[in-house]
């Protein structure tokens, strides 16, 4: 070991005793990464929930729809890289605060929108800023306790994205709000009250990302293919984007996709609301699975019941009680088997590079969920019915949990 290699490993020793001390600190950044993701799982769900009431009111097309949701996507994709970057040098804090300040922001210009073309270009800001949150959620989550308990905190932190989904999907079934800008405004105001806690609340940086900045490397994306990462990163962005591919289909399209099979509004509503208020539960319930069965058969357990359930809702007929059990199913096991992924991902990336390691899979992984939706997209404008789209989800999860076996394999 050269010198240069000698006096890393030592700084790394030091920013990983000082995460082991921090166990007994206040778990305050934690609580306030959990409202982030609920604020997050709003504002990623309002398009997909509101867009029957937006494309009507905008006179939007099927296609036109979709590139709503791909040019979301597309911000995210460009968001994590860069927000994952920018915070393992300038810290998780400012980052964090400019990132969720700023998706609300863009949210409320986009509940104004009066045309087409402005309502796209919002979506894509909107998905800027709700990129370069995320990655510092999970890296935060990921060191705001012990790294025994590490993938266990972030998989409850983010169970709070999909509350937020079940929060937008009950304001709306309720009729505590009326139309898509109602949505698009609470949206907004969320997000820069939180911004605000933040701000005041958090550290100004915690102890990692200060030793992380004065260590002698600045490690850029080719660390991420050093011979110890190279193949986990690989697989891991398989995964996140076969993954992510199945989320965003369902997010985006599976209300869309109901009132396509005769539901009505509301229906393809509760649905979503299901989906969202199981998965949620489901998703804090895996990470204790995750330690009483170990990753192997969690991870197997969690993609076959994404299978199942998959198939099932598009077997199944349009009775709503069998239709909503299934929605929530889905929601249990494909938001579950998505947090796994990020609780690995936070687990397989040392400190000084935890961010770019995070945004750059949750970055790669938006690939897939441009792909997802706009798969969906060409099958239906093909004329295939919404049971094409689900079935389809099945060869995908299966492919995504090979990689998760052989990722496994690797950590």
């Amino acid at each position: 070991m050269d010198l240069q290699q000698h006096l890393e490993a030592r700084a790394n020793m030091g920013i990983a005793a000082k995460i082991e001390d921090s166990a007994a600190a206040p778990k305050l950044p934690l609580l306030l990464c959990a409202v982030g993701a609920v604020i997050e799982g709003f504002d990623l769900q309002a398009a997909s929930v509101t867009a029957p009431f937006f494309s009507k009111e905008l006179d939007m097309s099927i296609a036109q729809t979709g590139y709503a949701f791909t040019l979301n996507t597309l911000g995210l994709f460009i968001g994590a890289m860069l927000g994952g970057w920018a915070a393992d040098r300038w810290g998780r804090k400012p980052v964090l605060v400019l990132s969720v300040a700023s998706f609300g922001l863009f949210c409320l210009c986009n509940a104004m929108a009066n045309s087409i073309e402005t309502f796209l270009g919002w979506r894509f800001l909107v998905g800027l800023g709700l990129g370069g949150a995320l990655p510092n959620l999970i890296a935060l989550a990921a060191e705001s306790g012990p790294a025994r308990t590490r993938s266990r905190r972030v998989i409850i932190m983010s169970a709070g994205m999909p509350m937020g989904g079940a929060l937008i999907s009950a304001l709306i079934a309720s009729g505590a709000l009326h139309g898509w800008r109602e949505v698009f405004i609470v949206g907004g105001i969320m997000p820069l009250a939180v911004a605000l806690l933040m701000q005041v609340f958090l550290r100004g940086d915690s102890p990692v990302v200060a030793d992380s900045q004065t260590a002698l490397t600045n490690p850029g994306f080719a660390s991420l293919f050093q011979e110890d990462y190279r193949t986990k990163t690989i697989l891991l962005w398989l995964g996140f984007c076969l993954t992510l591919g199945i989320i965003y289909l369902v997010l985006n399209w599976l209300p869309t996709l109901l009132i396509e099979r005769g539901f009505d509004k509301k229906q393809a509503i509760i649905v979503a609301l299901c989906f969202n208020f199981f998965g949620a539960l489901g998703a804090a319930l895996l990470a204790f699975v995750l330690h009483r069965l170990g990753a192997f058969r969690t991870y197997l357990f969690t993609y076959i019941g994404l299978i199942v359930s998959t198939g099932g809702l598009a077997l199944i007929g349009n009775a709503p009680l069998p239709v909503f059990i299934a929605g929530g199913l889905i929601g249990v096991f494909v938001l579950g088997a998505q947090f796994l992924l990020y609780g690995l991902a936070a687990d397989i990336y040392e400190v000084r590079i935890r961010g770019l390691g995070v945004g750059s899979a949750v970055s790669i992984g938006r690939m897939g969920s441009v792909a997802g939706p706009a798969a969906a997209t060409a099958i239906l404008a093909a004329g295939y019915g919404p049971n094409a789209v689900l079935l389809g989800i099945i060869p995908t999860a299966i492919l995504a949990l090979v990689c998760a076996l052989f990722l496994l394999k690797q950590h």
